[in-house]
């Protein structure tokens, strides 16, 4: 019971941290004006994707496969995508998901080589 209390803790915490990093740059725009377009795209296209990707990536090597982290990690974009850009963003939530897939699944194989290197 307290291990699933343990999860459910860090899954908000990584919740909150998700949209934190996702709103960074919308808010950014709407505070100054003078942006510009080009910093929604890097957003969109640059800066969330590493950070599924390599949020992900360092939880699987440390705690090993946890497919729920890949989930808390990408799911929190829906908020952004529907408040500052539009619903065809919604889209790009699937290629965060796979990104924090990836992510994770490589942090794991990296995690259990660690442990085999250390049994040995």
């Amino acid at each position: 019971m307290e291990s699933q209390k343990h999860a459910l803790g860090q899954a908000l915490i990584y919740s909150l941290i998700s949209l934190a990093v996702y709103n960074l740059v919308p808010c950014y725009n709407m505070v100054v004006e003078d942006s510009s377009l080009y910093i929604f795209l890097t957003d969109l296209m640059i800066l969330n994707p590493v950070y599924s990707f390599a949020f992900s990536l360092f939880n699987g090597v440390k705690y090993g496969l946890r497919l729920w982290v890949s989930l808390t990690v990408s799911l929190p974009f829906v908020v952004p995508a529907l408040w500052y850009y539009n619903d065809s963003a919604l889209i790009y939530l699937l290629a965060y998901l796979l990104l924090a897939l990836l992510g994770n699944v490589i942090g794991a194989i990296i995690h259990r080589s660690k442990g085999r290197s250390g049994q040995n």
